[in-house]
């Protein structure tokens, strides 16, 4: 009933990737102002301009905790940015994700990893069931 000013939809973030995509990549602060507000557009350009880390850094553990975001959105963003792991890669990235970004996030990432696949859905519940089973 009463909206946030600057409430983000998708429509919203399309038009901000708009922006990004025909100014050929080049973020400009004003732009995402006029689109999301100060707090919003100010969030963003930190993220855009630190990435997070990648999967090649993390299974090579060539990180260093400075790296892990603080933030709830960084950690997100990090723990979705994983998804496209492989069924050999994806135990190490869960424990990244379960001792650095919260359980909360490994439960994101564990449905978004294992979407449809009822393979994959398997080789998840064997893994928690390990890690039940150590407790």
């Amino acid at each position: 009933e009463n909206p946030k000013e600057w409430a983000m939809d998708p429509r919203g973030w399309e038009q901000v990737s708009d922006l990004i995509y025909d100014n050929k990549g080049i973020i400009r602060k004003e732009l995402l102002v006029s689109k999301m507000g100060e707090e919003i557009a100010y969030s963003f350009m930190e993220y855009a301009n630190n990435p997070p880390l990648s999967k090649k850094a993390i299974l090579a553990k060539k990180y260093s905790s400075s790296d892990i975001p603080t933030g709830s959105d960084a950690k997100l963003a990090l723990a979705l940015s994983l998804r496209d792991a492989n069924e050999k890669e994806v135990g190490q990235i869960r424990k990244f994700i379960s001792d650095n970004l919260g359980k909360e996030n490994l439960a994101v990432f564990d449905s978004l990893w294992v979407g449809k696949n009822d393979e994959r859905a398997v080789q998840i519940a064997q893994m928690q069931s390990f890690i039940n089973k150590g407790r």
